[in-house]
């Protein structure tokens, strides 16, 4: 499989199975079973198969997925009579066609069928139900409710890092393979948005970010970065899913793999959390020293254009952002100074917003201080960028209003409103309308801002 350039390998399992297209099936050995069309289907060519498919889809689809379900006594049969099944599903045409038609005669097929054997002790029969039915619900195949929670629920016990290698007690399949084909099939559903959305609620992402404290294998791995790849195309994740520790697992590993592979997904994932949530992972990623990263990178030679062009994209915006986040100790002095000064810089949100945590540490501090600046100093300059500090504190992080309040710096804020200097009675009333409001930006938009005031120094 390949997404955009990124490649799945196929497991072991996949290898195996293909040994079971070789063998001849009788099908007359199975006295309890209608196999005549199964049988005039086999011995078909494929341009045959797909104009046999065309005119008798319904009743061969039929007989095909009810075989599957007859036992583990036929355990060969039915692993060929999968492999037919994902011939058609996928190498024929209008796929997706057929199923629908089928649906409309027997609303348990396909997905009864498949669930059955996706239940079942054998491994690979497990893993090819698995995965015909993500390829089917990918392909827009309605799957209803009640066989979607029962297929997300197996999945995500196959996912729990705790489970055994065990099925029922009567297969074994190696951790580091059970997994494979766990992920196998997640990675074809991510493709659908609506299912990212499950699988996050779900706690699909905490389970595969706790796969990096054991010790995996270098392709098990690399579906696992896969899979959060795929996850942070969706922006509402994008902007939460830095709460799960992704960027300093990932930074981690990337400064420790040699494999370009592996590389490549990790910038790939980096590069969605930037463009899809820039203000939720900036921080983290400069916290992390991401950018000293990217210069190391920069200085070796990768074969894989996607690799150039996302370490580059990253390296700039990391750079756009490093001298508002390198500028917060110079931001700390300014007000411990008790001097302040407007500039482009700590006027942005951004610098509010990636420093939030760092300006409320210390029990308030800053804010205190800030606080003090507002009530006691008699310029008018560190009056008006006080009363600006305020205004974009609360503006990117409403529980400051709750802080403030407690200060008594709201009251302050009133009474500025009567001061002599227009600036700083400008920069009061906008920081107490953003106590008020929640669109700010529609506001701003209706006050007008004398000379002098934060309105000339926004980055």
């Amino acid at each position: 499989m390949s997404f955009n350039g990124f490649y799945i390998n196929r497991t072991s399992l996949d290898i195996q199975a293909e040994q079971y297209r070789t063998k001849a099936i009788d099908w007359d050995v199975f006295p309890d079973v209608d196999t005549t069309i199964i049988k005039k289907y086999d011995q078909l060519n494929p341009a045959q198969r797909a104009k046999f498919l065309e005119e008798y889809s319904t009743p061969l689809l039929t007989a095909l997925l009810g075989f599957t379900t007859k036992g583990v006594q036929y355990y060969e049969a039915i692993l060929y009579t999968l492999l037919l099944i994902e011939d058609i599903v996928e190498r024929m045409p209008n796929t997706a066609g057929y199923f629908i038609k089928l649906q409309q005669e027997n609303a348990n097929l396909p997905f009864g069928a498949l669930l059955h054997n996706f239940e079942q002790p054998n491994d690979q029969i497990m893993q090819k139900a698995s995965r015909l039915i993500a390829t089917l619900v990918t392909s827009q195949v309605p799957m209803s409710s009640e066989d979607y929670s029962r297929f997300l629920n197996i999945l995500l016990s196959l996912l729990n890092p705790d489970a055994s290698g065990h099925r029922d007690g009567s297969s074994m399949i190696a951790p580091d393979l059970r997994l494979e084909i766990v992920l196998q099939s997640i990675t074809l559903l991510l493709l659908n948005d609506a299912f990212r959305v499950d699988f996050y609620e779900y706690k699909g992402a905490d389970s595969l970010v706790k796969f990096f404290d054991l010790s995996l294998s270098a392709q098990t791995q690399y579906y696992i970065i896969f899979c959060l790849w795929l996850l942070c195309f969706n922006q509402s994740i994008a902007q939460k899913i830095k709460e799960l520790g992704i960027v300093p697992i990932l930074t981690n590993l990337i400064k420790s793999t040699v494999k370009e592979g592996h590389i490549r997904v990790i910038l790939a994932t980096f590069r969605n959390l930037i463009e899809k949530a820039p203000e939720e992972n900036i921080g983290p990623m400069m916290d992390n020293k991401l950018l000293t990263v990217c210069n190391s990178l920069s200085t070796r030679t990768f074969t894989d254009e996607d690799v150039v062009a996302d370490l580059q994209f990253i390296t700039e915006e990391l750079k756009k952002n490093d001298y508002v986040l390198s500028s917060f100790e110079e931001f700390a002095a300014e007000i411990r100074s008790t001097r302040l000064d407007w500039s482009p810089a700590h006027t942005s949100e951004t610098f509010w917003s990636n420093n939030i945590e760092n300006i409320n540490s210390n029990s308030y501090e800053l804010i205190r201080l800030l606080h003090s600046i507002l009530e006691h100093s008699s310029d008018d300059k560190s009056l008006a960028v006080a009363c600006h500090y305020f205004g974009q504190y609360v503006n990117v992080y409403p529980r400051g209003k709750d802080v403030l309040t407690r200060l008594g710096s709201k009251d302050v804020l009133l009474r500025h409103l009567t001061h002599t200097s227009q600036v700083v009675k400008y920069e009061a009333l906008l920081a107490l309308q953003k106590f008020m409001v929640s669109n700010w930006g529609a506001l701003n938009e209706q006050v007008v801002a004398p000379e002098g005031s934060s309105a000339s120094f926004r980055a």
